[in-house]
């Protein structure tokens, strides 16, 4: 193990070097000796001015104390959604090529890794003591609460390294659910600790869970490895350095996959599929199109979560206008997505059916709408608990996303099948309409009716179709 540790020591100090040595060519192409000079003293009066400008909000600071405890929940569901959100990018421990070739040596696989989880943590013990007297120098913050904070912080995010590892090698789908299920767990343990609700037990009781977990997937961390994904996602972080990537003119990207290689990525999708019906090759072909471009759909996923969880625990009208926000923003980031999918050369080279093409589309889309959805959910019963009325208003939202996705895919289908189709005002008045309601919702239950109207139109829709077939 000594052996071991020294040659990781040995090659994490010669990785160094050498990018020392690109940062200094880098540095010398984009700074001369007299910018140096003009820019350190620009930072020098630039740190004294944040120190002023941080001391006049110490009044601020006291009173943010004072309310800032109940609100500590909210850092360790943060953390928990970032460590899911990241296994989608990231393993969480830097097991590199360099690693992997020290077990073509005589080096224990387990022990490498054993290693390299080590440095993980300690990163990340470092990190929080930075920060930690960062804040301190920088802010007039209590010791004690600061302290407090950072420590419940860094305990939380030592404890889903490993989660984050193994999520890593597991499928989307599975990640997704872990999400959900994990969000729900949350729920439920500030639902069953309602009546005696106090941080710490909410923030004892999900510690204790971690260390569970982490106890039970210990047994089986090396098992199941992609190991050549791991390292082809580590290498690429590593020597992926933005300085020295735009004064070089060139960026490091991972290898794309063949198209025939995402197609038949698994196992099962390797099997025969019946090619006859025709919903199941668009359902392969909108996977194809989707995880080309997963990267700027998991960062807008993620914009509207993030704008959903926050202004919902704000007042009561930024709730209601992150609800809004999130609906038109999927709606319109979603049928974006569907004209993309028709630059695919391969999608013209069939028998078109728009209808089985969107269905096929839609199979993708309504298990990220149910996880907006979910999170809704959640956010509702935490801050009204389960009634009648909250969920009248979670029936009336998800009808309203629901009908407003498919009604913005119609039109667009429309407008592919005639170029200058103009939708009727009946149809581009269900949107502000359906909008209004929401808003409305938060002033009068009344605006809940609603619902009846969405019904009847659902109806209407159907009818018209199977009329028309």
């Amino acid at each position: 193990m000594r052996r071991t540790l020294q040659l990781v020591r040995f090659i994490r100090k010669s990785r160094r070097r050498k990018k020392q040595q690109l940062y200094k060519l880098a540095f010398g192409v984009a700074l001369d000796r007299t910018i140096s000079i003009y820019l350190s003293c620009f930072v020098f009066i630039g740190l004294f001015i944040i120190y002023d400008e941080l001391k006049k909000l110490q009044q601020w600071v006291f009173e943010w104390e004072t309310i800032i405890e109940p609100y500590m929940p909210i850092l360790i569901v943060g953390l928990f959604m970032r460590a899911i959100i990241s296994s989608f990018f990231h393993p969480g421990i830097l097991f590199t090529s360099a690693e992997y070739k020290m077990t073509t040596l005589p080096y224990i696989k387990k022990h490498v890794w054993f290693v390299t989880f080590i440095e993980s943590i300690a990163k990340n013990v470092f990190l929080y003591i930075f920060i930690f007297l960062s804040i301190l120098l920088l802010t007039p913050i209590s010791t004690l609460i600061l302290f407090k904070w950072i420590s419940i912080a860094m305990v939380v995010t030592l404890l889903l390294i490993l989660p984050q590892w193994y999520l890593f090698q597991a499928n989307p789908w599975r990640k997704v659910i872990v999400f959900v299920v994990g969000m729900i767990c949350f729920a439920l343990i500030h639902f069953l600790l309602s009546a005696i609700f106090v941080p710490e037990y909410f923030i004892s009781t999900t510690i204790i869970i971690l260390i569970v977990f982490n106890l039970w997937l210990w047994k089986n961390h090396l098992t199941k490895v992609d190991w050549m994904r791991v390292i082809e996602v580590n290498d690429t972080k590593v020597w992926n350095m933005f300085f020295v990537n735009r004064m070089s003119g060139m960026d490091i990207k991972p290898v794309k996959k063949p198209l025939l290689q995402q197609l038949f990525r698994s196992a099962k999708e390797k099997k025969p599929f019946s090619y006859q019906h025709g919903t199941v090759i668009f359902r392969k072909l909108w996977k194809v199109s989707l995880s080309e471009e997963k990267e700027h759909f998991i960062r807008a996923m993620i914009t509207i979560i993030v704008c959903l969880v926050v202004l919902s625990f704000q007042t009561e009208w930024l709730q209601c206008f992150s609800i809004i926000i999130a609906i038109f923003a999927f709606n319109k980031i979603t049928v974006s997505y569907f004209h993309a999918g028709f630059k695919q050369k391969i999608i013209h080279s069939i028998p078109w059916n728009m209808d089985v093409i969107k269905r096929a589309f839609l199979y993708w889309i309504y298990p990220l709408q149910g996880l907006l959805g979910i999170i809704l959910i959640c956010i509702l019963l935490y801050q009204e608990g389960f009634n009648a009325l909250t969920f009248i208003r979670l029936v009336h939202y998800f009808l309203t996303a629901y009908v407003l996705l498919n009604l913005d895919l119609n039109i667009s289908v429309n407008k592919i099948n005639q170029k200058w189709y103009t939708p009727p005002l009946s149809t581009r008045l269900i949107g502000p309409l359906s909008y209004l309601t929401i808003l409305g919702s938060f002033i009068t239950p009344f605006a809940s009716v609603y619902i009846v109207f969405l019904i009847i139109y659902l109806f209407y829709i159907k009818k018209a179709k199977y009329v028309k077939t």
